[in-house]
């Protein structure tokens, strides 16, 4: 796709593009041997045809090219023609990559440098969106399944503020990027930067509840559903009206006396331990350990249904008090789960569904956080909450099938 838009610019011999990121980009670095639970063990690293070919054959250090004899691994399941996919790194009887040295560092990135990893070990946790049309935009944010990006996240109230900065296009390393075409018919697509500046509107505007900004949002999205095929020159005014509307303090005081039915939250929640959990590999069985500790927390009783919600109405009750140190993290989880999502996209499923999942998804990590809140008791420390955060993103920030 060629780039001769706003967000691609000439600086001298160097092309550069204008990049929006949110401010905990800006301060993230990878925690090397110093991570607490490192994404480099547990994780499959895919190769495509051309990375496989480097490492097995052009690899010179003695060492590194003993071990990846053996540890890189054809995929006889990849698709025939297919480029990716093609291969993997077989990781070791510890679940770790074999590239990893004793001291938590890659061996890989060490001797040879940033070139010679996959394009999965250079760009994880980052994603990248670039919308090309009438407003171009290159986005940046990061999944909070990496710890220290839950960390940043999570630690400061200013982390999700959005920068404007200039890169170069070899940093950004264009090929990993996902190219989002503006040109379509559709409302979302000539709207992508509007919507999405409605949504962090909607967000914000109700800091001390993110389940009523997405509650907002569900409101919005839904209302720009049944707009799609009759767009007119007034979509932008539309937009920007029904911002205001459920932006304002009308809207909140409207719903400020709803509470939600935390069986049918209970109900979802089991319904995907069942899908996902069914074969469990060290990943998920990290999460399902900070699930049941959250289960405690809530006194949850599979046997004893009635006992269950009790506690976790108590234990939603008072988990604002619990977050009293930090009253922005939960604002800050719901903005980073929507930067993160590239919301809206245009090849999955329509608007309205692609906010239902983001809602369920901040629902059940709001579960999983109300009880573990109430296993540790008293203010909900940060390291506490990262585990959490961390653990349950893994599960379900790179489930494909979610």
């Amino acid at each position: 796709m060629a780039l001769s838009s706003n967000a691609l610019k000439d600086d001298g011999e160097r092309q550069v593009l204008a990049v929006k990121r949110p401010k905990y980009l800006r301060d993230f670095s990878c925690a090397g041997s110093a991570c607490i639970d490192t994404c480099c063990k547990d994780w499959r690293i895919d190769l495509s045809v051309h990375e496989f070919a480097y490492l097995r054959y052009e690899i010179e250090d003695p060492e590194l090219k003993q071990i990846l004899a053996s540890a890189i691994k054809e995929d006889p399941a990849r698709k025939k023609g297919s480029e990716t996919g093609f291969g993997y790194i077989e990781l070791d009887a510890a679940g770790k990559c074999p590239v990893l040295d004793s001291c938590g560092l890659c061996r890989l990135q060490v001797r040879v440098g940033e070139e010679a990893l996959s394009k999965t070990c250079r760009t994880y946790p980052r994603n990248q969106v670039l919308f090309t049309g009438p407003s171009p935009e290159f986005l940046q944010s990061a999944s909070m399944s990496c710890p220290e990006v839950a960390r940043l996240v999570m630690a400061d109230p200013s982390a999700l503020d959005l920068a404007q900065v200039t890169v170069d296009t070899e940093a950004v390393r264009l090929p990993a990027t996902v190219m989002v075409d503006g040109r379509r018919a559709t409302v979302a697509a000539r709207y992508f930067s509007e919507i999405r500046t409605a949504v962090r509107q909607l967000l914000e505007a109700h800091p001390a509840d993110p389940s009523l900004g997405l509650f907002a949002v569900a409101m919005f999205a839904q209302a720009l559903s049944r707009r799609e095929g009759r767009s007119s020159a007034q979509d932008a005014v539309w937009i920007s009206e029904r911002v205001s509307v459920y932006a304002s303090r009308e809207f909140a005081s409207g719903f400020s006396g709803l509470r939600s039915d935390p069986s049918i939250a209970f109900s979802i929640l089991q319904a995907f331990i069942r899908l996902r959990f069914r074969n469990p590999d060290r990943v998920v069985r990290t999460y399902v350990e900070h699930l049941n500790e959250s289960f405690r927390g809530l006194g949850f009783d599979p046997e004893n249904e009635a006992a269950s919600l009790a506690g976790y109405v108590r234990a939603r009750d008072e988990f604002p008090e619990r977050m009293r140190q930090r009253p922005w993290m939960m604002r800050n989880i719901a903005l980073a789960m929507f930067e993160s999502s590239g919301f809206p996209a245009f090849d999955g499923p329509e608007l309205w569904s692609q906010l239902v999942g983001l809602c369920i998804r901040y629902t059940l990590l709001r579960m999983v956080l109300i009880g573990t809140a109430a296993r540790q008791g008293g203010p909900l420390d940060l390291e506490t909450a990262v585990r959490a955060v961390y653990a349950y993103s893994r599960v379900m920030d790179h489930n494909a099938g979610f």
